[in-house]
């Protein structure tokens, strides 16, 4: 059987791509991990003592094309930071732009979530008309640093 490749995510929210086959998983140094019976949950566990168990669920990766970026356009703005970010397409991509700095490229991970250099990643929130109202940024020891959509 060949191996493939599926996206899972923990509570946390941060991500792994781990490559599996129908019997088992394997992450990256080789240390194994259970899958639930339906192939949409993965659980590791860690070396630890005691052992600690981290659950993953399945989640589909995101794929969008020009007119699915246009929800996540816009100028966004964080209280605090006191800083506007801009978020916009060229190119069929989502480029963020902080004041007069050069825009950065956004790598569409799963629905929501994009990923930026340095491992930055940007998650989109949505109000509950399904409109994209904000997002958080997390990047290194900076957790949720939110921003709201201007206008």
């Amino acid at each position: 059987m060949g191996m493939a490749s599926a996206r899972h995510r923990a509570a946390d929210q941060h991500e792994v791509l781990f490559g599996h086959d129908a019997h088992h998983h394997e992450v990256e140094h080789g240390a194994p991990i259970g899958a639930h019976p339906a192939g949409k949950a993965l659980a590791i566990k860690r070396a630890t003592d005691p052992p600690e168990t981290e659950r993953f669920e399945r989640v589909e990766a995101f794929t969008p094309v020009a007119v699915d970026l246009e929800a996540f356009a816009g100028s966004f703005y964080s209280e605090e930071l006191d800083v506007t970010y801009t978020v916009r397409i060229d190119d069929g991509k989502l480029w963020m732009r902080v004041r007069n700095n050069m825009p950065q490229p956004l790598q569409p991970a799963v629905r929501d979530l994009f990923v930026g250099p340095q491992g930055i990643r940007v998650e989109f929130a949505r109000g509950a008309d399904g409109r994209v109202s904000g997002f958080a940024v997390q990047a290194g020891r900076v957790r949720n640093i939110r921003f709201v959509r201007k206008g």
